[in-house]
């Protein structure tokens, strides 16, 4: 038998799928997403255990990321497989975070608030589409709202250096990061980082 916890994070669930449906948006693996502009939208929505909150966060990545992503890593046939790839695939880059917030949700009212965690994104997502246009925008917002402690920010920064062509900064990255950090991947024996780094000198 199912617990009520399960039950109540079913029903919302539901209930989140058919609002962002409503709004165009696609559903895969627990997590919406639509993508406007050459970007990629996400939104994840998490209950925490025994409360009646909501942890919601969306996120945003350039999509052409990927597709160099996957040139280094060696694994270009994943531009051509279904675009949810780029959603949660294993090997795929995560997104940048824009917003994480926790929301209440009433027993009396889960549709109404629910509906308020929606709307909240799509408004989101409306600013952010009139400003993040291209890669340079995209970048500017990294610069802008970076985490250094985030090995998401840090592998966009790189990826989008590659994507720009700044070979010579993405090096300069690559010899500090690598003192401390892997990139997170790994193809066989080497990590990503080593193979970012193969990758700019073969490019030079």
């Amino acid at each position: 038998m199912a617990s009520p916890d399960k039950d109540l994070e079913k029903l919302w669930a539901s209930l989140l799928k058919e609002m962002f449906k409503s709004h165009g948006w696609k559903h895969t693996s627990g997590i919406h997403y639509t993508y406007v502009n050459n970007h990629l939208y996400t939104f994840i929505m998490v209950k925490y255990r025994k409360k009646s909150l909501i942890s919601a966060e969306l996120s945003v990545k350039f999509i052409p990321l990927d597709d160099l992503f996957w040139t280094i890593l060696g694994m270009d046939e994943n531009s051509k497989k279904a675009f949810s790839l780029r959603v949660n695939g294993v090997f795929s880059l995560s997104s940048k975070s824009i917003l994480e917030w926790d929301q209440e949700i009433s027993p009396t009212l889960v549709e109404k608030d629910l509906y308020t965690a929606v709307e909240k994104t799509i408004h989101l997502v409306n600013e952010c589409k009139n400003t993040l246009i291209d890669d340079v925008s995209f970048f500017n917002f990294l610069v802008a709202h970076e985490n250094p402690k985030s090995l998401i920010d840090k592998n966009l920064y790189l990826m989008v250096l590659l994507y720009q062509g700044n070979i010579s900064q993405a090096k300069e990255f690559l010899k500090e990061a690598m003192m401390t950090h892997t990139g997170g991947f790994c193809i066989g024996s080497k990590t990503f980082y080593e193979l970012a780094l193969e990758y700019c000198e073969a490019s030079c």
